[in-house]
């Protein structure tokens, strides 16, 4: 739980963190929010992010894109409409 706190761990990290807290320890979202001092909302929206396929996942880290922009791409039901995004004047994907 210590290294969740440090202010530089990246946001896909941080998500497998609390996954892993969730199975290994039986949490519930409740447990692990009240257990790291943040809103229970906050879990899962950071949960929602492990859902992004592995693509999109790696062109979010190519670009240096936001935890934002993650839950903004999730959004996008259609996968083929992923291949239309740009980002920078060039394809995202």
């Amino acid at each position: 739980i210590e290294n969740l706190q440090r202010e530089n761990l990246h946001f896909f990290d941080e998500a497998e963190a609390y996954r892993n807290l969730l199975l290994e320890h039986g949490m519930t979202q409740e447990d692990l929010a009240r257990k790291i001092g943040k809103n229970q909302s906050t879990v899962a929206n950071k949960l929602r992010i492990l859902k992004l396929t592995p693509a999109v996942k790696a062109a979010i880290m190519a670009n240096r894109l936001t935890e934002r922009h993650a839950r903004t791409l999730l959004r996008i039901q259609d996968p083929r409409c992923s291949s239309s995004i740009k980002f920078g004047g060039k394809a995202f994907l």
